[in-house]
């Protein structure tokens, strides 16, 4: 696993923000992505409204920007698994972010091994949880 340092991922970056999700949503979407040398493995895609607090980097980042993310989808537990980009409701991020497309954004590290370094999450004193919790539930056209 290669070690991000914050200034790296600050120049990969097309915007850095500290930002607050507002809603986290499943989006029915799945796929499969390669995790190092291991098979394919599955993952389920999420699409996240997020508050920006402050923007770092980036020019006329807007108040409300939308993020993309997958997380794994797999029943098997994940032993040493990769660090996936992950939002949580109501947490608040460090994100260091790039373009998918016009009005939506991805983790700077989408697509790598590991992207987890692209999300981090910072102290908050509004709630306390797991990222397990945070994420929700599948959405009903989403296969088993």
């Amino acid at each position: 696993m290669r070690t991000w340092t914050p200034a790296e991922l600050f120049e990969r970056s097309e915007i850095v923000v500290v930002g607050k999700p507002t809603s986290v949503t499943a989006t029915g979407e799945t796929g499969k992505i390669q995790l190092g040398k291991n098979a394919e493995t599955p993952v389920r895609f999420y699409s996240a409204k997020v508050q920006v607090i402050a923007a770092i980097k980036g020019e006329k980042v807007a108040k409300e920007i939308t993020v993309k993310f997958s997380t794994v989808s797999s029943e098997k537990p994940q032993i040493n698994g990769a660090m996936r980009f992950w939002l949580g409701e109501g947490q608040l991020f460090l994100l260091y972010l790039k373009k998918a497309d016009e009005d939506i954004y991805v983790g700077v590290l989408d697509g790598d091994f590991d992207d987890g370094p692209a999300s981090v999450l910072l102290p908050n004193s509004d709630t306390e949880q797991d990222a397990d919790d945070q994420l929700p539930a599948r959405a009903e056209s989403e296969p088993e």
